[in-house]
């Protein structure tokens, strides 16, 4: 906006009113629509700007609302600004209207859109900030509709430190819900321990997980860590890896050889073939496969290890 009034000046004025007779006595007027275009004005150091009046003047809230949505449908509204203007239509307008409010929004075609924009607009300014640059979107709105403000807040703060995907914040507010079931504990109370409010920076989302994982799945977690412990006193040699599946679903390796030079390969792949009698792997592979007893030599050479293709 600041780049384009710089460039090409202001293309449309702004529309002012009087909110109150006793504003329109003193004549005070509001921006009713152009609130972006008055904050570039000022941020390019403009001290006046060119403004028009709605006809009639006097405060017609409905009129206004009608008025801000024509003049901003051009440039289009982006997330945070259809929920707070379609909250606002659901409240001036009479239930006749609302459809024409809706269609303007890009709203018109699901109720689900209707709902999630209504409840992203009750959100903390900082949640709708996120909202506006894509950080979070409208169907977190849809997740969160239904709880208490405390826990919504709380998810979106938790949200906006750890910065997780659109799919593991989804994941994520599953593993709370069953944690609340199972533990009788509230969202907002969980999210509130020390280890999960502390987390901030570029290491959050990875934390997050891990933490939120280990609660939920206890078990698994203390398998995974064992599998971690394991897996770094093989003592690979650079280039040769071993990766497990992290989810402790697939229960298979894959053998990784990564080499600059053709003459590497032959000696790394001697190495992955030592690890067959290696009694450190061998207790990673019964770790893996749920066996508590040794393993024939067939099984541990021509099990479901996986090798992937040597790269440079």
């Amino acid at each position: 906006m600041i780049e384009s009034i710089r460039s090409a000046g202001l293309l449309r004025p702004l529309w002012v009113a009087a909110l109150s007779a006793e504003d329109e006595a003193a004549g005070r007027l509001t921006v009713i629509s152009g609130g972006r275009r008055l904050a570039a004005l000022r941020a390019l150091g403009f001290e006046a700007a060119p403004t028009l009046r709605p006809d009639p003047p006097e405060p017609r809230l409905e009129g206004w609302l009608r008025l801000a949505l024509t003049d901003n449908l051009e440039r289009g509204f982006n997330p945070a600004e259809t929920a707070l203007a379609w909250r606002l239509a659901r409240e001036l307008l009479p239930p006749g209207r609302t459809a024409e409010a809706a269609a303007a929004l890009g709203l018109e075609r699901s109720e689900r859109r209707r709902e999630a924009a209504e409840a992203a607009a009750s959100w903390p300014p900082e949640a709708l900030t996120a909202l506006a640059e894509d950080r979070l979107d409208p169907e977190d709105a849809w997740a969160l509709k239904d709880r208490s403000a405390a826990e919504r807040d709380a998810a979106l703060s938790f949200f906006l430190r750890a910065r997780p995907s659109r799919r593991h914040r989804r994941l994520w507010l599953e593993w709370l819900d069953d944690l609340r079931r199972r533990d009788g504990t509230d969202v907002a109370t969980l999210l509130a321990e020390p280890e999960l409010a502390a987390l901030e920076g570029p290491a959050a989302e990875k934390m997050a997980r891990r933490l939120l994982y280990g609660r939920r799945f206890p078990y698994l977690a203390r398998q995974a860590e064992r599998r971690r412990r394991l897996t770094a006193d093989l003592a690979l040699p650079p280039g040769l890896g071993l990766e497990l599946d992290p989810e402790l679903e697939d229960q298979s390796f894959t053998v990784k050889l990564t080499c600059a030079e053709p003459e590497e390969l032959g000696a790394l792949a001697a190495a992955a073939g030592r690890l067959a009698a290696d009694p450190k792997f061998r207790a990673l592979w019964r770790d893996e496969r749920g066996e508590s007893d040794g393993l024939d030599e067939s099984v541990a050479l021509t099990g479901p290890a996986k090798t992937s293709s040597p790269t440079g």
